[in-house]
């Protein structure tokens, strides 16, 4: 038990050392209650070699609670920044899948996946798709 709380003590004291951008407060509406979240840019080299070796693109609260607190996303800040827009839509869904439809991660994540593989096969076709889900606006360039 001692040991335990010498590790969450720890992973606090590495958390100063990230960094961390907040991007944008993502509000899913009345239908899921209001919920909103909170989306950073995080360095991902950092949380690999401080909390996960297997973090990639971008995590929520609801999938790595031990290091990322509640009601927030974390985009990884090397993708390209055409990229993000997927990468945050993934985990939005991913989340509301698990938290309102009580779904387990692989569940979610499967379905998540699929849907996000034919967003980027038609996001030329269907230009005004961002538009509609109010990510057009949403600009992100890495932080160096």
């Amino acid at each position: 038990m001692f040991f335990g709380a010498i590790l969450m003590k720890n992973k606090y004291a590495i958390a100063t050392g990230l960094n961390k951008k907040f991007l944008k407060e993502i509000n899913l509406g009345s239908k899921f209650n209001n919920e909103s979240m909170k989306v950073y840019m995080v360095d991902g080299e950092f949380v690999r070699d401080n909390y996960f070796t297997d973090y990639t693109l971008g995590g929520h609260d609801l999938v790595y609670g031990d290091f990322i607190p509640s009601k927030e996303i974390w985009l990884e800040d090397c993708e390209h920044p055409e990229s993000y827009r997927f990468t945050l839509l993934h985990e939005v869904l991913e989340r509301t899948l698990m938290q309102f439809w009580n779904l387990d991660y692989e569940t979610a994540h499967d379905y998540t996946t699929k849907v996000e593989k034919k967003l980027r096969k038609l996001q030329y076709k269907y230009t005004n798709l961002f538009e509609k889900l109010n990510l057009n606006e949403f600009e992100i360039h890495p932080t160096n």
